[in-house]
C-alpha cells in the first residue's frame, strides 16, 4: 500500500523484495482496485521540504551518498522517510536506499547519509533524493 503525493514525481520503496538468482529486467504496476482519489490539505500544494548538497563519494569501495535536506515549512517533520536513487546513463535505477529523519524541526537542516556494502556494477550518472511526507497520516 503507498500513496502518490500531490507534487510532482513520487517514489514506491520496497525493500528486500526477493527476487531469487533472477537480475530485474523491469517493474509494471497496476492498480487492483479502482483508485479512490482524495483531495488533500491545501498547505501540501507546495512540498515543504527540499534536498541540496548532494554527494556520491567511495565508488569503488563503499559507496556513499550524502545530502541535506531542509524543512522550508512552518511545521516540524517527524520520523520523516527519506529515499536515495542512483541511475544509469539511460536512466534506469540501479540502486536504492532509504533511512528516516527521527526529527527535522521547522525552518532547519539535517544531514542524510546512504551507503552500500559494495562497488556498482555499472557507472552511476545521476541520483535523486526524496523526502517522503505523507499528506495523508501528516498530523498538523
Amino acid at each position: 500500500e503507498s500513496f502518490i503525493g500531490p507534487v510532482g514525481r513520487f517514489v514506491i520503496f520496497e525493500p528486500s523484495l526477493n527476487v531469487g538468482n533472477r537480475i530485474p529486467a523491469k517493474t509494471l504496476f497496476k492498480f487492483t482496485q479502482v483508485p479512490v482519489w482524495e483531495k488533500i490539505d491545501k498547505r501540501f500544494e507546495t512540498f515543504p521540504a527540499s534536498v541540496r548538497d548532494k554527494k556520491l563519494s567511495n565508488l569503488d569501495s563503499t559507496p556513499k551518498l550524502s545530502a541535506v535536506v531542509s524543512n522550508d515549512s512552518i511545521y516540524d517533520l517527524n520520523n520523516l522517510p527519506v529515499i536515495a536513487i542512483l541511475y544509469d546513463k539511460d536512466g534506469n535505477a540501479l540502486a536504492a536506499s532509504r533511512t528516516f529523519l527521527d526529527q527535522l524541526p521547522k525552518n532547519s537542516t539535517a544531514p542524510v547519509f546512504f551507503t552500500w556494502p559494495e562497488p556498482f556494477k555499472d557507472q552511476i550518472f545521476s541520483t535523486d533524493i526524496f523526502p517522503e511526507i505523507n499528506p495523508f497520516s501528516f498530523k498538523f
